[in-house]
């Protein structure tokens, strides 16, 4: 089964979404993205691409960046301004739950 381009879009929205908060709380403290990378064990350009949402982060990448920028893994899936994407998460979920039922 295909996974559909409303899908994937809504992956790389999540994952811009993430990036910019990774930002934003890097940017409170005044810290760069060497400085950041250093500090979480990750290159550079890892965490530059990350930042603009283009290519995925790890559960532990994202853990480290919490504990590094002092903030709760939360902090990272709100926005006040696009309003809180748990619900996107939710549904992600549920997408590749009927993904691999269709599967079977």
């Amino acid at each position: 089964m295909k996974i559909k381009k409303a899908e994937i879009n809504s992956c790389v929205e999540l994952l811009k979404m993430i990036g910019l908060r990774i930002m934003q709380a890097r940017k409170e403290l005044g810290i760069n993205q060497r400085v950041l990378s250093k500090n979480i064990g990750i290159n550079f350009t890892s965490l530059s691409r990350i930042e603009s949402g283009k290519i995925n982060i790890t559960i532990d990448t994202i853990c480290n960046i919490a504990n590094s920028l002092n903030k709760p893994i939360e902090y990272f899936f709100t926005n006040e301004q696009q309003g809180d994407i748990y619900k996107t998460l939710i549904k992600l979920q549920q997408q590749i739950i009927d993904i691999n039922k269709k599967k079977q």
